[in-house]
């Protein structure tokens, strides 16, 4: 997955914002999912709201809580024979919600960049689908996040 995000900062703690996260790889679900004539791919992606509480902030080394909460889709995509992602077809789509709760690490490198590595376990309901569920898309994660900003 990879994402991106931004919020505001309250009392150098508190910070609230929002997040868009998509699946980089390609996801061959051919063989697992349905039969097709063409091969099929899944695509994963999401957006939301984002909290976040830090403690000792000032702190080289530092902890933090963060929630994300927000919806996304996971479609099916038919390859229509070409290398292009243009040449692609939609054959199913559903709209999920995401939870994910998560704690990391962070380290202070300078005054407006951070390094965090973090745990999470991402929750989603609403994948009905042929063959996938909503098992498939939940679970623990680990992330590796830099920040730019004033903190």
């Amino acid at each position: 997955m990879l994402g991106a995000r931004g919020g505001w900062i309250f009392d150098h703690s508190f910070v609230i914002g929002g997040g868009i996260y998509t699946l980089i790889s390609e996801v061959d679900a051919q063989e697992n999912i349905l039969p097709a004539e063409s091969p099929l791919d899944i695509d994963f992606s999401y957006f939301g709201l984002e909290a976040e509480y830090v403690f000792q902030n000032s702190s080289l080394v530092h902890y933090n809580f963060y929630m994300f909460i927000g919806a996304g889709a996971v479609r099916l995509l038919k390859d229509m024979g070409s290398f292009s992602k243009d040449n692609t077809q939609v054959e199913e789509t559903d709209l999920a919600f995401v939870l994910e709760p998560a704690v990391n690490a962070e380290l202070n490198v300078t005054e407006w960049c951070r390094v965090m590595i973090g745990v999470s376990y991402r929750i989603t309901t609403g994948v009905t689908q042929v063959s996938l569920r909503n098992r498939d898309f939940t679970g623990l994660t680990a992330s590796l996040t830099v920040k730019f900003g004033s903190f």
